[in-house]
């Protein structure tokens, strides 16, 4: 049989049936009978619509008392933009296309067939329902695990979250999903709009969540579609980075709002906005590391032999090629073991002795994890922090990886962990020069563009560093070339052949290198366990 048409309500019947859904307090059956209406009833759906953009600018005055933001809001749904004076682009006529897209009937009809849609699929129950979730967090990492933050927490309107240290990912009901990186406070205003008043954050926006929006102390931030990454200094000062898309940019106490594009950048502060000249991906976590269920595979090296050769205990990595040779400084004895947290462990002298294997590591972009424990003298000399772990060959063009304690000031605090070569390091903050056993893990993993968004997170003791991030250059680390050498353990990559240069004065123990990105629980396990949780 075919359905039948609904009845047709009238003027106020069908005001009142939209009120009370709006309102919460209509019960299942009168929601569906409201969807049923929509798709039948033009007038009613477009109705719908209007009361619902209403109710959003009627919480964005109630949160607003001098009206600064309700005023942008109209500004920028009555009124043009005008375009940003950045240099010319060849994708220059975009935002206006764009632009005119969003203000045409052909994009009024999409919202509608949107609204019928969600209607049709019951995704009003959620949406309308009284006291709904305006968010929900999907994921957290490093936060610790007494954290209050869990993932699958609801966050209702009005809800702050705050965390010193770690990432939370949360998808807003509208669909936007943002990620931010601690230290930092999000508002959840409401299923369309947070406030951002400390922190990093990247926003990932789809064609059915255009219009979100992210306020913060210096102003306001509208995606049309888009990925971009926003940043609140201690200042209070907002640094916004357009990855991909349109973002409209409007400065506090401003109404005209400026349009950036695809790799455009602006700084808000105290009213006024200015562009930036490059923007910088590589200053944000724009993906959280990979989950795996699979079984990792690596080489370790315990130091335990009381020799020059150590063998490779590892699983899936290496092969025959995973053994460890000492080679003693000329004229040197031969190292003696030293007592490490979990049997021996490998003392270095900075004398020029080091360690070789004929496995060349991981290449090129590819995710990886390097786990060791490490004892750093209270006397350490920065001559003497390259290199704990080394692999690759140039080190000009981040074809080389090297793992180091830091001995260059200009390049972050002394003494801390250090990842990276010449132009592109990533220096943590935790001073390992006490004499002490410290676990250090280093992890590597690319995002969808390697060259761009490729991360590198520190993690000592088993707790994320709050890494001082300098302009980290892409990765691609050369394990297939001539000029690249296998793994070296107390060897600086600028040692030449006649073996002159720095090299590491401490102790190592238990050196893993995983083909795999791991998360703070797995490096957890393994500082605890001395073994991958997953075998």
């Amino acid at each position: 049989m075919t359905p039948s048409t609904p009845p047709s309500p009238t003027p106020a019947e069908a005001e009142l049936l939209i009120a009370r859904v709006l309102a919460g307090d209509a019960p299942p059956k009168e929601v569906g009978q409201l969807a049923a209406l929509c798709k039948t009833h033009p007038a009613i759906l477009e109705t719908l619509v209007q009361h619902t953009l209403t109710e959003r600018l009627l919480q964005t005055t109630l949160k607003d008392p001098h009206g600064t933001l309700f005023a942008s809001e109209i500004t920028l749904r009555l009124s043009p933009p005008p375009i940003v004076p950045f240099p010319p682009t060849p994708r220059e006529d975009l935002p206006s296309r764009v632009h005119r897209s969003l203000r045409s009937q052909r994009w009024q009809q999409r919202l509608l067939q949107t609204a019928a849609a969600l209607l049709c699929g019951g995704a009003l129950l959620w949406t309308l329902s009284s006291n709904p979730a305006a968010a929900r967090i999907e994921r957290t990492e490093a936060l610790g695990a007494l954290s209050p933050i869990q993932s699958g927490r609801a966050l209702q309107a009005g809800e702050t979250l705050r965390f010193d240290a770690g990432f939370v990912s949360l998808r807003f009901q509208c669909g936007a999903q943002v990620l931010l990186e601690g230290p930092a406070e999000l508002r959840i205003d409401d299923a369309w709009h947070g406030f951002l008043s400390k922190g990093r954050a990247v926003a990932t926006v789809g064609r059915a969540a255009r219009g979100f929006t992210l306020d913060g102390p210096g102003g306001r931030l509208v995606d049309l579609g888009t990925k971009f990454a926003v940043s609140v200094e201690p200042q209070k000062a907002m640094e916004v980075h357009v990855l991909e898309g349109l973002v409209e940019a409007t400065a506090q106490g401003q109404n005209t709002p400026v349009r950036l594009t695809q790799n455009q950048a602006l700084r808000l502060e105290g009213g006024t906005s200015e562009p930036l000249q490059t923007t910088d991906p590589s200053a944000f976590v724009t993906l959280l590391p990979p989950k795996s269920s699979a079984a990792p595979r690596f080489v370790h090296w315990s130091f335990e032999e009381n020799s020059t050769r150590f063998l490779n205990r590892g699983n899936g990595l290496g092969g025959k090629n995973g053994q460890l040779q000492l080679h003693p400084a000329p004229g040197t004895p031969q190292t003696s073991a030293l007592k490490g947290p979990f049997g021996n462990a490998l003392s270095l002298q900075g004398n020029g002795t080091y360690a070789e294997s004929p496995f060349r590591g991981i290449g090129g972009a590819a995710p990886r994890t390097v786990a060791f424990w490490v004892q750093v003298p209270s006397d350490f000399d920065p001559r003497q922090g390259y290199a704990i772990v080394s692999w690759g060959s140039r080190m000009q063009d981040g074809a080389a990886w090297q793992i180091s304690i830091n001995p260059v000031p200009e390049e972050g605090p002394v003494g801390r962990l250090r990842v990276g070569v010449n132009r592109g390091p990533v220096v943590g903050t935790t001073d390992l020069r006490d004499g002490r056993w410290h676990h250090c893990a280093v992890v590597l993993y690319g995002g969808p563009k390697a060259d761009v968004s490729t991360h590198v997170l520190l993690y000592v003791d088993g707790i994320l560093e709050s890494a001082l991030r300098k302009a980290v250059m892409p990765v691609q680390t050369d394990t297939e070339s001539p000029l690249a050498h296998g793994i070296w353990i107390g060897r600086n990559l600028s040692i030449t052949t006649n073996g002159k240069g720095p090299s590491f004065r401490g102790a190592i123990d238990e050196m893993f290198i995983f083909d795999s990105a791991m998360g703070q629980e797995e490096i957890q396990h393994l500082m605890q366990h001395n073994t991958p949780k997953r075998l």
